[in-house]
């Protein structure tokens, strides 16, 4: 492989990289907000249970919705706790936060060793470091479902055109950037010319 085809691969590979790093770290933090969400709910449930039960029947009346027995209630609550806890069970949020966390260090290591080998442009050993990682990452990493891969896709490169605009402008408002892109996106001389192809 020439030099200029390894720069050319190398540039391809950091910039995957880089929009797989944002990719993971999306869903890590999805997942991982999902996870806490669904703890919460089944924590805040089982104590009101505990509570129900282990309260004076008279005070349980007051932690029982109107009109319901709080018989009835423990029993629908118990079986509500059940139900979320069976649900983290089988979508095992905090696994796929922690499986997409491993990806996002792996597709790191990918980026910043790829920049170090177009950096130092030559360096077979270099090169060969960004290969070995690359096949470590694609061998034991989750991958990016495919409904995600294009909302993915396109939220980097939103991200990373504003980046680009705030590095100009840094004290735009965000939401006037956004609205500014995408209307230039959609109605501007872009979209016009993309629609011409």
């Amino acid at each position: 492989m020439s030099d200029a085809a390894a720069l050319d691969e190398l540039t391809r590979v950091r910039r995957v990289a880089d929009q797989s790093c944002s990719a993971h770290a999306r869903l890590r933090d999805r997942y991982k907000s999902l996870a806490t969400v669904l703890d919460t709910v089944v924590l805040c449930a089982s104590a009101w249970v505990t509570a129900l039960a282990l309260v004076d029947p008279a005070f349980a009346l007051r932690l029982t919705p109107a009109g319901m027995p709080s018989t009835l209630w423990i029993g629908l609550l118990s079986i509500a706790v059940f139900v979320a806890t069976l649900v983290q069970l089988r979508l095992d949020l905090k696994g796929k936060a922690d499986a997409h966390r491993r990806a996002f260090e792996a597709q790191s290591e990918i980026k910043y060793a790829a920049n170090d080998a177009e950096q130092h442009a030559g360096d077979a050993d270099r090169l060969a470091a960004v290969y070995g990682k690359v096949a470590l990452a694609a061998a034991v990493g989750v991958s990016i479902p495919e409904k995600e891969f294009l909302p993915q896709k396109a939220l980097h490169l939103r991200k990373v055109e504003i980046s680009k605009l705030l590095d100009k402008r840094p004290f735009a408002s965000l939401a006037l950037v956004r609205l500014r892109l995408w209307l230039r996106d959609n109605f501007g001389k872009v979209a016009a010319a993309s629609d011409k192809d």
